[in-house]
């Protein structure tokens, strides 16, 4: 028999494991396979075998590997983001799948990145104080870590994690666990503002039922005195007592109208009718200087409410937009039927899904903050001077809104006016009327799409939606940032969504760029405003294409579809 050559060799000097089957049964050995040699150490015919049984030893080493399969694939797919990082570079040196899939970045563009680099700008400081506590044991402070996904979107997490020590018990690795909690802080900050509304509403209401009883005993003493006094002055001085009480009892109204413990009178009411008779009281109130222009609904649905209540939620909206315009100005009056869905739902806390007819007040006044936004349906909240208002009519009409079962909103940016939004439920015996109509029907598509939103919960929705419909979503958090994202980009999206108003530069102007260096071949406008009002506001000339909040996902798949279709 030949020698054997070096590979030969090398595949015979092995050890390898098997399992013998035998009469007994099956048991598990390592084989020793070697070449026999003569006394000069050349190869010879024959083979040296040695089988040795370790069957609890392979079992072990079974359970182990498929516990390590196990772990890898915990660590793979858990919800959390989990990461490794070295303590001596502080860069990421593993990563989880979990963690690519909601930066939305992949796996070599997170490794060999410093930590640091992940995170907002004003969080990168919780990093080093992280690190820093678990190299020295401490518990880590319960905070928000604010991290940068693709295309800017931040994502709030909380941390938590531990270190790895070498063998002399020096820092090696941290171990970093990352959970998303977005959604949980929306729903906090969701359910604190209406726990807020409710115990303000409850102290509102308690306080005017006191001062209802006291002011009772001021009429009903004044009223007896009037009776007695007999010289013109005493008779004046009641008659002012009179009048002070008759002014405190009407803010005392509008209290019990916010804390909802008013008793009401609702009936069906057409809103388009119901304006129309308020056309001249609107008009001789708010003065000259002050255009009234109504864009309504053709066969608005019908609601139910109290007729006085929804006079008096109009006029106190109407009143607060004339004062936003001391030099004069237009306030549009608009009634749309609406559907509001599940994604409305669990961005308003209280509200049901449903069919709602839309009334829009608006005007084009100075606008208002976020800052102001956020504390506008407070009672006795106002930004007007002193004596110039009570601050009670908007807390008034949240109030009365809330009773009939519906909701308010706001939209406005500074210098650019405001729009207030109430949704009133359909009647039921309407709804059930008219509920067999057809759903139009809804088509996705493959095309790229470019969503340029500051609000970011509006922003996810308009993403989930379009990536679930098969397009190829990318996004931007204003007008700059999306400019110098398609800028770097250099190539075309087919369909650009813009919200109208955004910080920094708005959508006109982002289109206006975009369009001109070819970088998108549609725009469709996104936007808090009634329809008519943007036109109102000046910041969109006639012809866009306009899709208005809240919007269906069904309203924004048909939109996007529409435009896409437009264009091929």
């Amino acid at each position: 028999m030949a020698d054997f050559d070096d590979e030969q060799r090398a595949r015979l000097d092995d050890v390898t494991e098997f399992v013998l089957q035998l009469a007994e049964g099956n048991f598990a050995a390592r084989r020793d396979v070697s070449p026999r040699r003569d006394e000069l150490d050349a190869v010879i015919a024959g083979l040296n075998l040695v089988a040795e049984d370790f069957g609890v030893e392979h079992e072990r080493r079974q359970a182990a590997e498929e516990a390590l399969r196990d772990t890898i694939e915990a660590w793979e797919s858990a919800p959390a983001m989990f990461c490794s990082v070295d303590t001596t570079t502080g860069q990421v040196v593993q990563c989880n799948r979990t963690m690519e899939r909601t930066l939305g970045r992949p796996r070599d563009a997170i490794i060999g990145q410093p930590l640091e680099a992940l995170y907002r700008p004003t969080s990168q400081h919780l990093v080093r104080a992280s690190l820093a506590a678990l190299a020295t044991g401490s518990s880590l402070p319960v905070l928000d870590h604010e991290l940068v996904a693709a295309g800017g979107k931040t994502i709030v997490t909380l941390l938590s994690g531990a270190v790895v020590r070498d063998e002399g018990g020096a820092p090696r690795r941290y171990r970093l666990i990352y959970r998303d909690v977005g959604e949980e802080r929306r729903l906090e900050t969701q359910l604190m503002h209406a726990q807020k509304m409710e115990g303000i509403g409850r102290l509102a209401g308690g306080i005017a039922h006191d001062l209802n009883n006291l002011l009772s005993a001021i009429f009903g003493s004044a009223e007896m005195l009037r009776t007695e006094v007999v010289t013109s002055e005493g008779v004046e001085d009641l008659e002012q007592i009179i009048g002070a009480a008759r002014r405190a009892a009407e803010l005392t109204s509008q209290l019990l109208a916010f804390s909802r413990r008013t008793v009401v009178s609702p009936r069906s009411l057409n809103v388009n009718e119901r304006l129309v008779e308020m056309d001249k009281l609107l008009r001789r109130t708010l003065g000259e200087s002050i255009a009234i222009v109504s864009r309504t609904e053709p066969s608005p649905w019908t609601v139910v409410i109290d007729p006085g209540r929804f006079e008096q939620v109009i006029m106190n909206l109407a009143i607060n937009a004339r004062d936003a315009m001391p030099g004069g100005g237009k306030l549009t009056l608009e009634t749309q039927n609406v559907v509001l869905d599940d994604d409305y739902v669990r961005a308003h806390h209280g509200v049901s899904a449903g069919d709602y007819v839309m009334v829009g007040v608006s005007d084009d006044g100075a606008g208002m903050s976020r800052e102001v936004q956020d504390r506008l349906f407070e009672p006795f909240f106002t930004t007007k001077e002193v004596g110039k208002g009570t601050g009670l009519g908007l807390a008034t009409a949240w109030g009365i809104v809330r009773q009939a079962g519906g909701t308010i909103d706001a939209y406005s940016e500074p210098g650019s006016g405001s729009t207030f939004k109430i949704y009133l439920p359909r009647a039921e015996s309407a709804s059930e009327a008219t509920s067999t109509e057809p759903v139009p029907e809804v088509r996705g598509g493959s095309e790229t799409v470019l969503v340029v939103e500051d609000d970011a919960l509006v922003r996810g929705l308009v993403l989930r939606t379009l990536r679930r419909a098969g397009y190829e979503a990318i996004e931007a958090i204003d007008g700059l940032d999306a400019l110098e994202l398609m800028r770097a980009r250099d190539q075309p999206v087919d369909l650009t969504i813009t919200d109208v108003v955004m910080p920094r530069f708005g959508g006109r102007e982002l289109a206006e760029k975009l369009q001109a260096d070819a970088l998108t071949r549609a725009v469709l406008f996104v936007s808090g405003y009634t329809m008519n009002s943007i036109a109102l506001h000046g910041v969109l000339e006639p012809g866009r294409t306009i899709l208005q909040k809240p919007f269906t996902q069904a309203g924004l798949l048909q939109a996007v579809r529409s435009l896409l279709d437009g264009q091929s």
